[in-house]
């Protein structure tokens, strides 16, 4: 029986093609409900494929697949079948950086064939700072923000009178989606800000402690 193997992707996969022969796959970080059909067609004029199991057996943990084994009961000859694999891309990735998914494909007689694929994280559009997480909180918090552009960045914290009361980082960074973790064990229950600033950027949100 000969088996040959196709990836079909839906959603929010957009193809890329680059000058090799291997084909690479945007997706955005940040996005839950990634499709991902594996087509499998038996290229055997007479030969049913009977009891495949398509199986994810290898992706970066940035990646969530909502079930990581499918099954399919059987494919007639010359015909093609398709496993359906929903997943989740999370948020601290680094933009224009690639990872491979890789599949193992077995039938009933235990013949096993490999299929990997190449993904690729999309930078976000626009700058932006989002709001922390939880809020109010103590004594630690979340803060989102995304870069469109690699860039010095910096997020400090500031109390009612305009004060700086910490500096979380002063750096360059790669483009992407990023979080910074807030501990506030040491800052008084109130009222605070937080200013990002990069290039000609400039956001600024409130976020309370309460102790």
């Amino acid at each position: 029986m000969s088996l040959r193997l196709e990836l079909l992707f839906g959603c929010v996969l957009i193809s890329a093609g680059i000058a090799s022969a291997q084909t690479v796959y945007s997706v955005p970080p940040n996005t839950k409900g990634n499709q991902l059909d594996l087509t499998v067609v038996n290229e055997s004029p007479t030969a049913l494929a009977v009891q495949l199991e398509v199986k994810a057996i290898k992706y970066p943990t940035t990646v969530t697949f909502r079930a990581v084994t499918q099954t399919i009961e059987s494919i007639a000859p010359q015909s093609e079948r398709s496993a359906t694999f929903t997943f989740d891309v999370g948020r601290p990735v680094s933009a224009n950086t690639t990872d491979s998914l890789d599949f193992l494909i077995t039938d009933r007689s235990g013949a096993a064939w490999h299929k990997s694929i190449i993904i690729k994280y999309t930078p976000p559009a626009v700058f932006a700072l989002e709001q922390n997480f939880p809020n109010p909180f103590n004594p630690s918090t979340t803060i989102y923000y995304q870069l469109p552009i690699d860039g010095r960045v910096s997020l400090k914290v500031y109390n009612v009178l305009g004060q700086e009361v910490t500096t979380l980082f002063d750096e360059q960074q790669s483009a992407g989606y990023h979080e910074a973790r807030l501990d506030a064990s040491t800052l008084a229950s109130g009222l605070y800000f937080y200013r990002m600033s990069a290039g000609n950027f400039t956001a600024v949100r409130k976020l309370m402690v309460i102790k």
